[in-house]
């Protein structure tokens, strides 16, 4: 996908569970995903949540494995 096809609520939505995720230590990174979900269900299109779960998870993944490879 390119950034021009993500709706401008959806990008949103995306910057507020990315930030979430990756700078509020009082958030649990699985939570944050969770509302961003609910965002996109609320105010996205009928993707939205689908797409949304998608891209968050793979950062999630892609972020918490490095980190948990760096730990051990």
């Amino acid at each position: 996908w390119s950034l021009e096809r993500i709706t401008l609520v959806d990008k949103n939505i995306l910057r507020i569970g990315v930030y979430e995720m990756l700078y509020e230590e009082d958030v649990p990174p699985l939570v944050a995903i969770d509302e961003a979900i609910e965002l996109g269900k609320k105010y996205g299109s009928e993707e939205s949540s689908d797409f949304i779960n998608g891209i968050l998870d793979s950062i999630y993944k892609s972020h918490y494995k490095k980190e948990s490879v760096n730990e051990g």
